[in-house]
């Protein structure tokens, strides 16, 4: 069964994420470790598109995770940005975790170019409480965000 998750429609874009469930795809790497942003899709603006690969949907799971960090939530109290950037680590240190059991990799690193320009359209992103919640729900629940592969990200705009 597919859930659609996470949707959001204005002005600028619009996207949703599902997590589906379903067998988990065979990722074992030859690698000792893995690197966020090598490769797959990080820029997600107002292209219309959907993600099934591994890379872009770790790549849109670190930047969710990050913009709690990073910037907490725009749109609320001091005392939320603390909190929210609490849950930021805590989804970073998830996903590392994730990462790392499924593809039996030792470490985990972040790529500068992802680190640089690497980006959610703002109202779709963390930043404004869309699409982050879900896939962070429980480890099961990325697992099955990233590894399942009929797990996707939907990105769209309004504007045509």
């Amino acid at each position: 069964m597919k859930i659609r998750k996470g949707f959001v429609s204005n002005s600028s874009s619009s996207s949703f994420v599902i997590v589906a469930n379903g067998l988990l795809e065979d990722v074992t790497s030859n690698e000792e470790k893995y690197v966020i942003g090598e490769l797959g899709t990080y820029e997600f603006g107002w292209d219309i598109n959907e993600y099934f690969d591994i890379d872009t949907k770790i790549n849109w799971a670190y930047l969710q995770a990050s913009y709690l960090k990073r910037n907490g939530m725009y749109y609320c109290s001091e005392e939320d940005k603390a909190k929210w950037k609490v849950k930021g680590k805590e989804y970073l240190n998830m996903l590392t975790d994730v990462i790392k059991d499924t593809m039996h990799v030792q470490e985990v690193i972040v790529s500068d170019g992802i680190v640089e320009s690497g980006y959610i359209d703002h109202q779709s992103s963390a930043c404004e409480d869309k699409n982050f919640e879900e896939i962070f729900e429980s480890e099961f629940t990325l697992k099955q965000f990233i590894f399942c592969r009929k797990s996707y990200i939907h990105t769209d705009n309004d504007n045509h």
